[in-house]
């Protein structure tokens, strides 16, 4: 029945179908593994879509990893910087163009090619679907833009609550590498943000504006210019 519903001809129906997957959490996996191995044509992209995103690579097929990954590379060789947006993105930014110096800093594991495209779609699912530990497994490390390189995902946030120590001392240590590294947690739809500046292994502020106690909590370092509100003219 949902291999028929997302395989309908009927854009509503098969959205329809795709909304009910997403609110069903990792036990769908088995269904759409299923659908993806013996269904029509029609139905098995839009099941590959939704396993990548209720399950991660962990979900797909060996031959569905490689096939991504193959047009991953392809992609990357005529491939061109994309905005990174979310709907509450987390990322961190490093003053360095070596990718390399910087995942090894960071003790990231390389694991697969990822297109602009594919690491912000990756990094929004996890923000969105993963509600334990798994959500901090992996960062979408961007080629250098215009002088930095941009680590996305949950990992890479300043305000998070598992994680914000770690990333402040990370921040502190990828600065004193670097020169310069810095954490932002942007949330799309009003619901608050977060900054981390650091320059040459020393704290220069972290603030949020969530409207809660966190606000306090993550109080550090004066106000940047950038908070400041200029003087009405």
């Amino acid at each position: 029945m949902i291999a028929a519903l997302l395989g309908h001809a009927d854009k509503q129906v098969r959205d329809a179908a795709a909304r009910t997957l997403s609110s069903m959490g990792t036990g769908v996996i088995p269904l759409l593994q299923g659908i993806r191995a013996s269904s029509t044509r029609r139905a098995r992209p839009a099941a590959l879509y939704f396993l990548a995103e209720v399950g991660g690579e962990q979900a797909l097929s060996d031959r569905d990893r490689h096939a991504i990954e193959r047009l991953s590379r392809v992609k990357l060789l005529t491939g061109h910087p994309e905005p990174v947006t979310g709907c509450f993105l987390s990322c961190i930014a490093v003053r360095s163009d070596d990718r390399r110096a910087v995942t090894d800093l960071f003790r990231l594991t390389p694991t697969c090619p990822a297109t602009f495209t594919l690491g912000t779609i990756a990094a929004d699912c996890d923000g969105h679907y993963r509600l334990d530990a798994r959500r901090y497994a992996r960062v979408f490390v961007t080629p250098s833009l215009d002088g930095w390189t941009l680590l996305v995902g949950p990992w890479c946030d300043p305000a998070s609550q598992e994680r914000r120590d770690e990333v402040l001392e990370l921040r502190l240590r990828a600065s004193a590498a670097f020169g310069s590294a810095q954490a932002y947690r942007y949330g799309e739809r009003g619901d608050g943000s977060a900054w981390l500046v650091t320059e040459n292994g020393t704290l220069i502020r972290r603030a949020c504006n969530f409207g809660s106690a966190t606000d306090e909590v993550l109080l550090l370092g004066p106000p940047l210019p950038a908070e400041i509100e200029l003087p009405a003219a």
